[in-house]
């Protein structure tokens, strides 16, 4: 694995996180000693995300795995999921605002630690559909490719309590489950599983699935059979390129779009089934 870092100005860091943002790429984290900024990019070869193609590099060095993993750690300062949700490292301060919410996680090794706009998206619709709902708590979800399990987590803060998650990366399970200790959840445990293949044994109130759109065309059909008639599907990982497939997909299979949110250039949708009159 390679470690590549560029020093840029403070205007420049809100473009590239925004561009590197766009393009789906999260192996990055930018930190600030004196008064330079630094961007650091993690990356499996040395060809680096389109954006930078052509910014000369301060450096470029091999690390290893779990060089990479710590690197990102101490990088990571927390940040805010929701106006209600911050998203903290253990051991790190609380942030100076206060928040109705703290989520615990530990940023090493998972894929999610909430800063990209298709968690905040999906987090946020979550948020907002939950709260409109006394009885969430009685709310069946499943939280398709979860990463470190965020989503879930804050389902469960806000009230759900009977929740599955699964993800395809075995790693992924692992630090979800650490989550969850992390914030003190008990009785529920991440699957490890294959969305082509994972086996749904209800249908659920609630499914949140943040996932490459190539993945929704493969088992949206899936997803909305796994769904309570009166459920919700939200989704994000829908770029603006394919923000119109997605939508003949969601009209495709019956589904229709109750709330279309926009974040740096991505997507996140709110749905339910079309119901059919006989």
């Amino acid at each position: 694995m390679y470690k590549t870092t560029f020093i840029i100005s403070k205007k420049q860091e809100k473009v590239f996180t925004r561009d590197l943002n766009r393009e789906g790429f999260t192996g990055y984290f930018v930190e600030k000693s004196g008064k330079n900024y630094y961007l650091n990019i993690f990356t499996e070869t040395k060809l680096l995300p389109v954006v930078l193609e052509h910014v000369p590099p301060a450096s470029i060095e091999e690390v290893d795995e779990q060089s990479w993993g710590h690197s990102w750690a101490d990088g990571f300062n927390g940040h805010e999921l929701t106006c209600d949700i911050y998203v903290s490292a253990a051991g790190m301060p609380q942030p100076a605002k206060e928040y109705r919410h703290i989520i615990t996680i530990d940023p090493r090794g998972s894929f999610g630690d909430g800063h990209h706009p298709t968690t905040r998206l999906c987090a946020g619709l979550l948020q907002e559909y939950i709260s409109q709902h006394a009885d969430a708590g009685n709310f069946a979800m499943i939280d398709a490719g979860t990463g470190s399990g965020l989503l879930a987590i804050t389902a469960y803060i806000l009230g759900v309590r009977k929740i599955d998650l699964f993800d395809i990366d075995e790693n992924s399970v692992l630090m979800a489950e650490k989550n969850l200790r992390l914030n003190n959840i008990t009785g529920i445990k991440p699957d490890h599983g294959d969305i082509y293949s994972y086996n749904f044994s209800v249908n659920y109130d609630i499914i949140t699935a943040n996932l490459l759109t190539v993945l929704f065309e493969d088992n949206i059909s899936r997803l909305v059979g796994a769904l309570a008639s009166d459920g919700v599907l939200i989704v994000s990982g829908i770029s603006t390129k394919w923000s119109s497939l997605f939508k003949k997909l969601a009209s495709k299979n019956n589904l229709f779009i109750v709330k279309h949110k926009r974040l740096e250039g991505w997507n996140g949708y709110l749905l339910k089934k079309r119901r059919i009159d006989y």
